[in-house]
């Protein structure tokens, strides 16, 4: 527990706003995307991954640029792309099987709720993978 609370205060506010802010930004682009093709007729696995695809590649720019940037340089790469696209694959893979399996739950436009709650939940978890492992 201690490892964890030091590491958490290591975490800057500025860091903290900017990944809001952009992952906001996502967050819309990536909604708006997913419901768009699924009311369009794709089926949601697909949808769910050209939303996230889209967002991420946005995503990666923005948080490298800014959000987790040094002061007077900015954290991107190939080796840093590297870790996000892996962090990316297995945060696609959990979104996907639970959009999924909200379809198959409760079919009909529920999908549109759970696709918004789906996403913040993953993006708390994503911060840390984003700071800790892809542009650290």
């Amino acid at each position: 527990m201690d490892a964890l609370q030091k590491r958490w205060q290591r975490v800057p506010f500025r860091e903290v706003l900017t990944y809001l802010l952009i992952g906001g930004t996502q967050f819309v682009l990536d909604w708006a995307l997913f419901s768009l093709l699924h009311w369009l007729g794709m089926p949601a696995s697909p949808a769910n991954l050209l939303g996230r695809a889209t967002a991420a590649l946005l995503g990666f720019y923005l948080n490298g640029r800014f959000t987790f940037a040094e002061p007077g340089g900015q954290k991107l790469g190939g080796a840093r792309f590297g870790r996000f696209v892996l962090a990316w694959i297995l945060m696609t893979v959990l979104s996907t099987v639970l959009v999924q399996a909200v379809v198959w739950l409760w079919p009909g436009p529920m999908v549109y709720l759970a696709k918004p709650a789906i996403e913040i939940l993953l993006a708390f978890l994503n911060f840390f993978v984003l700071k800790w492992f892809v542009y650290r």
